[in-house]
């Protein structure tokens, strides 16, 4: 079985096969968060050559075909099927704020918020440049088995913007007390 790789912000597991472009490798792309979708053998690919992605006319579902979330954490990927339940654009915003996890240059995301700190206040005080997207270059893609076990910080569900805001405020308000 093959797979392929879905980097679009809005991907439901409704949506058809048929309405994404399927990158065949995350590798040389500067994303920290990908959908990886199983290709069964008789799926057909269309593929240009001028073009570094394929499409198909299948009409199978995400969820038929079956699909994984993953992440680079501490520098490696990781799968982390509860973000089934968000769109991949809301992806940093459930993993700061639920899960405590902090999006930080090379290591992908990271629970340490010093490191986030560290890296951000090294970006732009110039001692370390930022890093264009041509640069960084994510970690080969291996197969975790386990998974990324976290505990969940906040038992809160994000329902709505005023959720979503209050959320980002007692965080704030959390690390504003730790500096």
């Amino acid at each position: 079985m093959k797979h392929r790789y879905i980097f679009c912000g809005l991907v439901h597991g409704y949506d058809k096969i048929s309405d994404f472009r399927l990158i065949s490798s995350c590798t040389k792309y500067n994303l920290g968060e990908v959908i990886r979708v199983n290709i069964p053998d008789d799926l057909d690919l269309c593929h240009c050559h001028w073009d570094p992605y394929s499409t198909t006319f299948d009409e199978r579902t995400l969820d038929e075909l079956g699909y994984d979330c993953y992440i680079v954490y501490e520098g490696k990927w990781r799968k982390f099927n509860i973000l089934k339940e968000y769109e991949p654009h809301e992806w940093w915003q459930v993993l700061e704020n639920i899960y405590s996890l902090y999006r930080c240059g090379e290591y992908g995301y990271t629970t340490s918020y010093n490191k986030y700190k560290q890296h951000w206040d090294d970006g732009i005080s110039g001692k370390v440049p930022f890093k264009s997207e041509n640069e960084i270059r994510w970690p080969k893609f291996k197969e975790d088995k386990n998974g990324l076990n976290l505990e969940i910080k906040l038992k809160d569900r994000i329902f709505s913007d005023s959720d979503k805001q209050y959320l980002w405020y007692k965080k704030y308000q959390e690390i504003k007390n730790t500096l």
